[in-house]
């Protein structure tokens, strides 16, 4: 419990997370954590909503490399949802909680446009449009927002300067704020335990090099949507996990958020329930670099 006091946290989910109705039995942990003095942002995803809107209006939208063509019609619908999602979000974080051990506890939530963002552009020959990428983050307003013991809750939309609204993707915003405020840890709650090996099981620790490999030998030996024991949306996560630990944030989990509690067994377990991932093993002896 002293070991996190005061460190920061980046927390980030997809929006099946509430489409199955999970996000209440995880902001127990996310309270819990919060009245433990970890400073906490989350950063929250909508996809499977905009799926369903698109579905509910008639429209279609095409995908590349599993990133969503935005185009006007289709960013109407993101901004309508986004902010629907966002509210429920708050609301539940918000809650008293009386059936939680966290009954009474008083949490402040804190947006904000912290997000500078710019068109991602051309991908595969097809225009993006609206779907953009991070330009820069405001980190000093978030630490601020921080150090008033509040919890940032961020969408996945950025601004241009000229007022322009683009669509993220929640996995690589995430990677990019745990960098930019130079977070301890980022967590992604993920459908399996983790990362598993070719027979299915648990691998707890990873290397960046061992998930390199394991990227490199999917793209050679099958497909990222074809890719045994591991889904689309948690490759992407492991991509993102990989640039967040090029951006210096030391460790990167991977939890089930099929599993009630897993965040606090991850953090306060030596077992832990998920994958770790580290720029190094953690447990053996290397050689110092100039880094160190």
């Amino acid at each position: 419990i002293y070991q996190f006091n005061k460190k920061i946290f980046v927390i980030a989910f997809g929006g099946e997370v509430l489409k199955d109705e999970q996000l209440k039995q995880i902001s127990h942990d996310i309270n819990l954590l919060h009245s433990l003095n970890i400073k906490l942002v989350l950063i929250h995803g909508i996809r499977p909503y905009i799926d369903n809107k698109l579905i509910s209006t008639k429209n279609s939208t095409q995908l590349v490399r599993n990133q969503r063509v935005t185009d006007k019609k289709v960013l109407e619908h993101i901004i309508e949802v986004n902010g629907r999602i966002h509210t429920e979000i708050e609301a539940t974080l918000s809650s008293s909680m009386s059936d939680s051990p966290m009954a009474g506890s008083d949490i402040k939530v804190s947006s904000g446009n912290f997000i500078t963002a710019k068109p991602i552009g051309v991908i595969d020959g097809v225009d993006m449009q609206f779907t953009g990428q991070i330009r820069k983050v405001d980190n000093s307003a978030i630490l601020d927002k921080l150090s008033h013991n509040e919890i940032v809750l961020i969408s996945p939309l950025g601004f241009s300067p000229v007022g322009e609204i683009f669509n993220l993707s929640y996995e690589q915003t995430a990677a990019y704020i745990a960098g930019a405020i130079k977070a301890d840890k980022l967590i992604y709650y993920v459908d399996s335990d983790g990362v598993l090996n070719k027979r299915g099981e648990l691998i707890p620790e990873m290397t960046t090099k061992k998930a390199e490999n394991l990227i490199r030998n999917i793209k050679k030996n099958s497909s990222p949507e074809n890719a045994a024991h591991i889904s689309y949306k948690d490759l992407n996560i492991l991509k993102s996990s990989l640039s967040a630990i090029k951006q210096n944030v030391e460790k990167v989990h991977l939890i089930n958020r099929n599993t009630n509690g897993s965040l606090i067994e991850e953090l306060y377990t030596d077992k832990g329930s998920g994958t770790i991932l580290t720029e190094y093993a953690l447990e053996k002896i290397r050689p110092a670099s100039i880094k160190d």
